[in-house]
């Protein structure tokens, strides 16, 4: 989980006086634990609510009846997302600057022709 160590070496960085490596390494494994768990949680049909986000799963379609087996494509599982009061509270705190404006036209910025093995060549239709 790469994004779990980048977190916790950012609160390294801006904790470094407070906080020992050893208790970062510490806080690392607590958290891969905490998000397996919310992940076994939510697999279980529970919803999880952390005062940041509130995170549940949700199961689409229909059922005929309590008998129904359940379908993969007509009942398809997404989780649906939710921004909790603590996590509003810091919309307050963002400062967003426009560094300018994005380029909106499409382009192909590369071309492999797998049959070929080249890149960015000329493409010859029914080579």
């Amino acid at each position: 989980m790469h994004f779990l160590k980048a977190i916790c070496d950012s609160l390294f960085f801006y904790t470094q006086s407070a906080l020992a490596a050893s208790t970062i390494v510490s806080l690392r494994s607590s958290a891969v634990l905490y998000y397996d768990e919310v992940a076994y949680l939510l697999c279980d049909g529970f919803s999880i609510n952390n005062g940041y986000y509130s995170i549940y799963p949700n199961i689409g379609g229909t059922f005929n009846s309590t008998k129904d087996i359940h379908d993969r494509k007509k009942n398809p599982i997404s989780f649906r997302f939710g921004i909790r009061r603590k996590l509003r509270q810091l919309f307050d705190s963002i400062a967003i600057e426009v560094d300018g404006l994005a380029n909106t036209n499409g382009f192909i910025d590369t071309y492999k022709d797998v049959e070929e093995n080249s890149v960015n060549e000329t493409f010859l239709p029914g080579n």
